[in-house]
């Protein structure tokens, strides 16, 4: 190891690539990548220089990502400063950065902030406006705001320029809200482009979307918050965003004509409720759902809201052919808690 090591410092960059290349074979295999380490700063030193070839700085690149695996990997990292230096890099204008590179750059970012320390780390650094400014960037869509936007509704009826890049952008945002802090930073105020996006995704990408589950995950660590349910339900409209996911036409048809009236109109108006809902494919997005309306009844706000937009009526018909038995579990909980809650409430009238 300690030769392959000395061969990133020869003069030639073919042998400085082939020696790079023999490094990221070693970091495939988790009980190999400790002997990478050692090699980290050098590796650093030659991606920072900006004087390889795009291929020595992707090979460089897969190195961290595979050795942000380890957490011993992720704290040598955060100690060189390859967190600070990623953000920079992916927001620099100067520096020519490919779309490979920009993916393997974000992946790395979702390496090293899945853990505590990582996202901990990254709130360290005076960044505050960077990653609002990183955000922007990569999770950007085609197109002008639309008047929906400006009449704050939080929808952009646009397409997503780069969804893939948006996903890896998000999934450092996700894992942040994991602390408190990554919590209090997405519902400053001036980052509510955030929430534009996760609004838009919500209300427009398909139910099997991988972008839809993590904006869901996001929802979801963001509903630790409960001094927020309030905004979260008048302001975001989480509700109108979150129940297309659990709706089907043949549960509309179960609902008794009062039931039917008693919805909001948002309920009623959507085009694209399916006929059937996928019971096989999306048990995940249904769990991340319930897991919100549940959190949401933690407030009294939350559980007024939810007797108020009559959401009881759509668990019961999800309920009804639920086939996964945790989701069952949790949907059950949920009209419990309603339900208890409404005989206390009558009690004191």
């Amino acid at each position: 190891m300690e030769q392959l090591i000395s061969f990133l410092k020869h003069p030639d960059s073919e042998v400085r690539l082939t020696a790079v290349k023999n490094l990221l074979s070693f970091t495939i295999e988790p009980s190999s990548q400790k002997m990478v380490l050692q090699a980290l700063p050098i590796l650093f030193d030659l991606l920072s220089q900006h004087k390889e070839e795009p291929e020595m700085d992707e090979k460089i690149l897969s190195c961290f990502v595979n050795i942000a695996e380890q957490k011993e990997g992720i704290e040598k990292m955060i100690e060189l400063g390859v967190l600070e230096y990623s953000i920079k890099t992916l927001l620099d204008p100067e520096i020519s950065v490919g779309r490979t590179r920009k993916k393997l750059y974000l992946w790395l970012l979702g390496n090293i902030t899945r853990v505590k320390e990582g996202s901990e780390a990254l709130f360290k650094i005076e960044f505050g406006g960077k990653l609002i400014s990183l955000y922007e960037k990569y999770s950007k869509f085609i197109g002008n705001e639309n008047e929906k936007e400006k009449e704050n509704k939080l929808k952009v009826e646009n397409v997503i320029e780069d969804e893939e890049l948006a996903i890896l952008m998000n999934r450092v945002i996700l894992n942040i809200t994991q602390i408190k802090e990554g919590r209090d930073f997405v519902f400053d105020s001036s980052c509510r482009i955030i929430y534009k996006v996760i609004g838009n995704v919500l209300m427009e990408f398909p139910v099997g979307s991988s972008f839809v589950k993590i904006v869901l995950e996001i929802v979801k660590n963001c509903c630790f918050e409960i001094d927020q349910h309030q905004w979260m339900i008048s302001e975001f409209r989480i509700f109108e965003k979150i129940t297309r996911f659990i709706m089907s036409k043949s549960m509309m048809k179960n609902l008794k004509p009062y039931e039917v009236k008693e919805l909001p109109d948002y309920f009623l108006s959507r085009d694209d409720i399916p006929d059937e809902i996928d019971l096989g494919s999306n048990v995940k997005i249904r769990e991340e759902i319930i897991r919100i309306i549940l959190q949401l009844t933690t407030t009294r706000f939350g559980r007024d809201k939810i007797r108020e937009f009559n959401i009881y009526y759509l668990l019961r018909e999800l309920d009804a052919v639920e086939t996964d038995e945790k989701v069952g579990e949790m949907i059950f909980e949920v009209i419990q808690i309603i339900h208890l809650d409404e005989e206390k409430t009558n009690e004191m009238k």
